[in-house]
């Protein structure tokens, strides 16, 4: 009651947390809130503890551009060096090109950020981005940042 909380997070929140994304309908997975959970304070600082751990300087991060502003000071910030892959605008729909993103990734690419619904479009990528993104990690070893800080947010077509 009169120290720090301890620095993974609350284990009533770690708990609470593991509980929902381990629910039916949400994501099934299964997380433990021991090993597998880490509260931040904020998405910012999630993703700058991530950068800090996974990128080293001279290290590359794509992004897909138009992005967030927090993101390339982060990248700087370890000594990364920014790649942006720039969305398509077609017919009043931004799309992300898996061919632009591929062409991206180079020997020095250590990670991707995404975020869906994308921010500032509001863009939710589809199945087949996804896939692609996932594809292309997958063979060149990249890790993937997700910030899904709008994940449960939707506006329905008028």
């Amino acid at each position: 009651c009169n120290q720090y909380a301890p620095s993974r997070g609350h284990p009533g929140l770690l708990g609470e947390l593991a509980a929902f994304y381990n629910g039916a309908g949400w994501f099934s997975r299964n997380i433990d809130a021991a090993e597998n959970l880490l509260v931040t304070l904020g998405a910012n600082q999630g993703i700058a503890v991530a950068l800090q751990t996974f990128v080293d300087p001279g290290d590359e991060v794509i992004l897909v551009e138009p992005f967030f502003d927090i993101y390339r000071p982060a990248i700087e910030l370890v000594g990364g060096q920014v790649r942006a892959v720039r969305m398509r605008e077609t017919g009043g729909q931004w799309t992300l090109d898996k061919d632009d993103l591929l062409s991206a990734v180079t020997s020095k690419t250590r990670a991707i950020i995404i975020n869906s619904p994308h921010n500032p479009t509001g863009r939710v990528l589809d199945s087949g981005e996804l896939a692609a993104i996932a594809e292309i990690a997958r063979t060149h070893n990249l890790l993937v940042i997700s910030d899904d800080v709008y994940e449960q947010l939707y506006y329905g077509q008028t």
